[in-house]
């Protein structure tokens, strides 16, 4: 009789504990690795971005040759210096700052002086590690300065089309310098490393800011950057229009090579097992869906407004099949891929996913109708906004504009079972 409790956990437990077949956290390393190109330097942010990058290339021997630079430690001497090593396959990254200046609190940060006279990159970058002494209030003083808020860097523009650098294709946005612009008063010991790494690195390696870190890291340079799988990457190419994705935050910054991404997903990413297996999904995987979801959806919308709608379609697929409902059921956040496949002439994969999304939205609507409207008011008057109200009346209007009204009566059959 004893024995039936722990028989009874094991059965009814293991598969949700189990991780035979999860690899959620490795692949999505994978494929923040992936969306690189060769020797290229990735700055990341956060736990989730970075260490399972580390571990991807040091256990599993993934992409060694992209070099992962954390923008936390970053603001550290000691993770700076380890920079200036080849570690694995990716060599030593350039820097001109010696790991003197930077020591303990030394250059932690450092005033910019309000002029605007335009200054090579590479020029202020050693001005700042140079020692220049300046006062800043009675009994402070600094070791230097940035010798002005406004910065370039230089393009040779034949070097870069001949190195394949920029498509011949491209030279229309193809600029004879990268401006740069300081915001605020001083910058900190992280910011004046990503500007060293900068100035010593580019063009020659490839570089990326992960689609995870923080907007004001970009260091301005947003017109500049093009998105590449879970990357953006900066270009000597200028982003001359806004092109509707200024409310993606960080997932609609510079442009986007779509056809590149389409072949990262396509043929680089993994999905954690998640597209074979009913596995159990924690919460804490849904920043890296939402991440991947995105960029997708940014890319489906390029093909889109390029007429390419066999690529939109393939690229929406890949997402339905990658994260399936038995995973990751589908919820409001999944109404613009149904809504964009349905624009890429994806008529009936459209209806699957609708049929779908009605069938959850009629269960959690079932829910909430089985709860008093005290406790919906207290606790779910969010999701009663979304499911109750907004996906009852928008999963019908979805179904007649893209589809007909026969259509949307069934839809309406389900939401209201």
């Amino acid at each position: 009789i004893t024995l039936l409790a722990p028989i009874l956990m094991l059965s009814e437990n293991f598969d949700d504990h189990s991780r035979r077949y999860l690899s959620g956290a490795v692949d999505y390393a994978n494929n923040f690795l992936q969306s690189c190109e060769e020797n290229a330097i990735i700055f990341t942010y956060g736990d989730n971005d970075t260490y399972p990058l580390w571990y991807a290339q040091e256990v599993e021997g993934i992409r060694t040759d992209v070099r992962v630079v954390n923008l936390s430690l970053l603001q550290v001497d000691w993770y700076i210096n380890q920079l200036r090593r080849k570690v694995n396959d990716s060599p030593p990254i350039k820097m001109s700052i010696s790991p003197e200046a930077i020591r303990g609190y030394r250059r932690n940060q450092i005033p910019i002086v309000p002029k605007d006279q335009y200054i090579p990159l590479d020029r202020a970058v050693e001005f700042v590690g140079e020692s220049h002494p300046t006062p800043l209030a009675q009994g402070v003083e600094v070791a230097s300065v940035f010798p002005s808020r406004r910065m370039f860097i230089p393009i040779d523009k034949q070097e870069v089309i001949r190195k394949g650098i920029v498509d011949i294709a491209d030279t229309a946005r193809l600029v004879d310098r990268i401006n740069i612009q300081l915001e605020g008063s001083s910058k900190l010991k992280d910011e004046i490393a990503i500007l060293d790494i900068i100035a010593n690195n580019f063009p020659d390696r490839p570089i990326y800011w992960a689609v995870t870190v923080r907007e004001q890291k970009l260091l301005g340079l947003d017109d500049y950057l093009e998105m590449e799988g879970l990357a953006l990457k900066l270009t000597p190419l200028k982003k001359t229009q806004n092109d509707g994705f200024e409310n993606y935050s960080i997932y609609g910054k510079g442009t986007m090579d779509a056809d590149r991404t389409l072949e990262i997903v396509r043929d680089k990413w993994k999905w954690g097992g998640f597209d074979k297996y009913d596995l159990f999904v924690d919460d804490s995987f849904g920043p890296s869906v939402q991440s991947m979801r995105m960029v997708i959806t940014r890319a489906a919308e390029n093909f889109l407004r390029q007429e390419e709608y066999d690529k939109a379609r393939e690229i929406i697929n890949i997402y339905f099949e990658a994260f399936p409902n038995m995973n990751f059921p589908y919820d409001q956040g999944t109404v613009p891929l149904i809504m964009n496949l349905f624009d890429a002439k994806g008529k009936e994969e459209g209806k699957k996913h609708l049929k779908i999304l009605a069938e959850n939205a009629s269960e959690y609507i079932q829910f909430l109708n089985s709860l008093s409207p005290e406790v919906i008011t207290n606790s779910y008057s969010t999701e009663n906004d979304i499911y109750a109200k907004r996906m009852k009346q928008q999963l019908p209007a979805i179904a007649a504009r893209y589809v007909g009204e026969d259509f949307a009566q069934e839809i309406e059959a389900i939401l209201n079972s």
